[in-house]
Parts: structure tokens; sequence; C-alpha cells
């Protein structure tokens, strides 16, 4: 088992459906870290004045708020890249965690609205609000054999102090990060052609 972490696209496909599927992370968290997941987003949501339903943390569901999987809805260059839309459903023994402005963290089949929000604001939030011990333990519960970690460094931040990585190697997990110096923005395609041929590697 492979795990692939990859940042949110400021880029989204519109439009989507009323129907919300409970997050796919509420199985592989601790009770207690999913819930600081959610009462974090909760807050961030009303930090932004955005409208609390099931996927930010509120008990009910806003009747005007349209879903789609997460990797349908981001459309921005590492996506398009990769083709992640269509080759994602598809892999097998591969999970993909969304490093999120909005949501923190994400598996990919989770259910997300359009939102309009960018790490930059959000980065220290996330700090304050122990993101990496969060995703830490998740990583201990899938317990993949390695970690894919192509996020840049604005997304690395959010997690700080993760990644642990002399706690991952007493379990066995290979940490790798993928690093894209002088590249600028042309390390999006980089990180797009990356991670197509993680997903198809070794896919039957």
């Amino acid at each position: 088992m492979d795990l692939i972490l990859i940042a949110c696209s400021h880029k989204k496909i519109d439009g989507g459906v009323p129907n919300y599927h409970e997050s796919r992370l509420k199985n592989m968290l601790s009770p207690l870290h999913y819930n600081d997941l959610m009462t974090a987003r909760s807050e961030l949501a009303n930090e932004f004045h955005l409208p609390l339903s099931l996927d930010l943390g509120s008990r009910s569901q806003f009747q005007n708020i349209f879903y789609l999987p997460s990797y349908q809805r981001y459309s921005g260059k590492v996506y398009e890249k990769s083709n992640f839309a269509a080759i994602f459903p598809t892999v097998q023994e591969k999970a993909v965690i969304i490093v999120s402005a909005l949501y923190g963290l994400l598996d990919a089949h989770d259910s997300i609205r359009d939102y309009d929000i960018e790490m930059r604001y959000t980065r220290h939030f996330w700090q304050l609000h122990s993101l990496g011990e969060i995703l830490e333990d998740y990583i201990l519960k899938l317990r993949p054999n390695r970690v894919h970690d192509l996020l840049s460094n604005q997304y690395r931040l959010s997690l700080k102090p993760f990644p642990i990585t002399d706690r991952f190697e007493r379990f066995g997990i290979n940490y790798i990060e993928y690093n894209y110096p002088g590249q600028g923005m042309g390390a999006l395609w980089h990180r797009g052609n990356d991670l197509k041929e993680l997903l198809l590697m070794n896919n039957a």
C-alpha cells in the first residue's frame, strides 16, 4: 500500500449534487482527532463566513450546497497533468490524501463544496490546530509501505512539525519527499507527471 499526499487546487469544477457522503476519514482517524478536524473546519468556516453544513462540522445539511468528490472537484495543473479525475478511481493499493486550505485533510473520495480559499490564508490556522498531528494519526492507522509527499512548501508548512520520519521508520514506513528546486510554477507540471506515474505504477 502506498499513500500519496497532494495539495488542493484553487481551480475547481463547479456544480455537483446536494447529497453529502460522510468522510472516509472518520474510520481512519481516532475519534479525538476526527473531532478536532471537524471542529477546526467549523471554526474556519465561521472566520470566512461560509454556511455551515455536514462537510464543515455541522450536524445538519445546509440546503443550497452542492458536492462533488474531491478527485472530481479539483482541476488545477497538477490534477489536469495527471489526469487525476479519470485515473484515480481505477487505482489499486494506493490511497490519496489531499491537504486542503478549507478542509485540512481529505480522502480523495470525500465530498466537497466549491470554495474560494487559499492555503496562504489558512496555513497558520492549520498549524495551530495540529494538522500534522492529525495526518500522522492517519498514517499510523493506515500503515502504508511508502508515503509519497508531493506537497509544495506552503502546504508542508501547514503540517509543521510533521513529518516525524524517525517514528515512521520504526513502523517500516518509508517517507519520500519530492522537491523541484528552481522550477517555479513549472514544479506543478512535474508534480502532475510524478502523480500520474505513481497512480499508474503497478496498477492492474
